[in-house]
């Protein structure tokens, strides 16, 4: 509200906003609903505009400077809709958020708990949360995820399924989506996988 109220009293073309692995997000979205033109970026292009104009050093104040200068002499998007490989990249990011919280919920309750049938209980269910946890591969970039591939083992048939592999579009086209895969690959073999399959 305090950023809108400020903003209100400026004239604004553009706001550009660096991705912080979703902390961004709400701002975008109320900036955007204040009806206001409004361009995310990975952290990589940053960077690489902070360095081509002599920007090494690196803090709040110059960040910010850096991001409205970049605003400023770099051409605008056409606006286009949320790709489905961002939708599909955020779900899984959330889901993955959803059960490390579950597991660090389970393990502080696995802390207090007084009686030994509780405490095994609490434990079993911390190893099943990590179990799930574990079958997630991510890659990030300064907090950002921008990479997601998942395997689901069935170990006695030596065969695990591919469930999931994305790649946000804007880190699309450097290989990354080779690397997850390979990545997947030597997890199946560490596993004993010996066969991948889609559904």
């Amino acid at each position: 509200r305090h950023l809108l109220l400020r903003l209100s009293s400026m004239s604004v073309e553009r706001v550009l906003l660096e991705a912080t692995g979703g902390y961004e997000r709400p701002v975008m979205e109320a900036l955007l609903a204040a009806g206001l033109a409004v361009e995310r970026i990975n952290p990589q292009r940053a960077r690489a505009f902070a360095t081509a104009v002599g920007k090494v050093a690196k803090t709040d104040p110059i960040d910010a400077a850096v991001l409205a200068h970049m605003a400023q002499v770099l051409e605008a998007p056409s606006r286009k809709s949320v790709s489905a490989e961002a939708s599909a990249l955020r779900a899984l990011v959330q889901r993955r958020e959803q059960l490390v919280q579950q597991r660090d919920d389970e393990r502080r309750r696995q802390h207090q708990a007084t009686h030994a049938v509780v405490r095994s209980s609490l434990a079993r269910g911390i190893r099943a949360l990590q179990r799930e946890i574990d079958r997630f591969i991510l890659m990030d970039h300064d907090g950002f995820i921008f990479g997601c591939a998942a395997l689901y083992p069935f170990a006695r048939e030596h065969m695990g399924e591919l469930a999931c592999l994305t790649v946000h579009p804007d880190y699309q086209g450097y290989g990354d989506g080779e690397r997850l895969l390979k990545r997947i690959e030597q997890r199946a073999k560490a596993d004993g996988i010996s066969k991948l399959f889609v559904l």
